[in-house]
């Protein structure tokens, strides 16, 4: 709702959850997260193992928080948090989205979850990135480069039912035409 306001839309609100007292209970959770994740981004491969097993930790997290198999009736059974907590990051994704598109004249051929797809006719990933350098990592909000591919080899995914890919994108970027992929 926060970003249809900021790109001028005012949609009818028809039920809403209020509440007068309010806080920010998985702050300092996040703050762990997120600081873990940053003493773990190094080249050492049991670091990036440790890092990679931090974010199955998060991601499985936010998922109990809804899952009525394993949390409802007991403390912590939030599904609402966890629907903020994803419609949050899916507007902060199209917010990069429309920045970049506007500064730089680009726009994704896919986006899925939180992996934007654009095509570059440069095969260095990290050139091809549009949107700003500093936006480029591997940080909470960052992207980083997940694997590039041939766009002939990607057409058959680029069909705007859903893209589906991902699983095609290569970890080597030596060919000259690529589409480029970025997870948030």
């Amino acid at each position: 709702m926060q970003y249809a306001h900021e790109l001028g839309y005012e949609p009818e609100v028809i039920e809403a959850y209020v509440w007068n007292e309010h806080g920010r209970v998985l702050d300092p959770w996040y703050k762990r997260i997120r600081d873990a994740r940053t003493a773990l981004d190094l080249a050492d491969p049991d670091a990036q193992l440790a890092r990679d097993q931090l974010k199955v930790v998060y991601t499985r997290t936010l998922g109990m928080l809804g899952s009525s198999d394993f949390m409802k009736g007991r403390p912590g059974y939030a599904p609402e948090r966890r629907h903020h907590i994803i419609a949050k990051a899916r507007a902060n994704i199209l917010r990069r989205v429309v920045k970049i598109g506007k500064a730089a004249d680009r726009w994704p051929v896919a986006i899925s979850n939180d992996t934007v797809l654009y095509v570059s006719d440069n095969p260095d990933p990290i050139a091809s990135w549009p949107g700003e350098q500093e936006t480029l990592g591997r940080g909470f909000g960052q992207y980083k480069w997940e694997g590039s591919a041939l766009l002939a080899d990607q057409a058959e995914f680029l069909t705007g039912k859903g893209y589906r890919g991902k699983d095609q994108l290569h970890l080597d970027w030596n060919a000259a035409d690529y589409t480029v992929g970025g997870d948030q």
